[in-house]
């Protein structure tokens, strides 16, 4: 495991442990961590859909390739680990997931979250991969 992947993981167990409580919609980590998943597995599953999801984002063709839009990756990263995990789909839980691992990624500098050029004219967040070379070696 590379360094990189190791300070995500650990920066996001630590974060599970401190910010999401009893009455945060997230308490389905701590409780499925507290069952019968070590923390640092739970945290490199969840470190490895962002990675998954961020890839392939960030590398579409087509119209609008070169938007990466906020809403669309995190709601990707949280099904996709709720699938993993064997939940029920449920769109809210599954954003807000994907919101919380995504920081991690924010907090070491890989992306960028800003307000951007939407469709239409509109405005909405927008993911920039700051560092691709660090994403890839994370991917692969």
């Amino acid at each position: 495991m590379s360094a990189l992947k190791a300070k995500l993981i650990t920066n996001l167990e630590k974060r599970m442990s401190v910010e999401i409580t009893n009455k945060n919609p997230l308490k389905y980590l701590n409780e499925a961590v507290d069952c019968d998943i070590p923390p640092s597995e739970f945290a490199e599953q969840l470190v490895t859909e962002c990675v998954m999801c961020l890839h392939q984002f960030s590398r579409r063709k087509g119209a609008g390739a070169s938007v990466c839009f906020f809403a669309e990756v995190v709601c990707a990263v949280g099904n996709s680990f709720m699938k993993t995990l064997g939940l029920k789909r449920d769109s809210a839980v599954a954003a807000k997931t994907g919101a919380f691992a995504l920081y991690t990624f924010e907090w070491a500098k890989l992306i960028e979250v800003s307000l951007g050029q939407g469709k239409r004219g509109h405005a909405a967040y927008v993911v920039t991969i700051k560092e691709d070379n660090k994403l890839n070696s994370l991917f692969n």
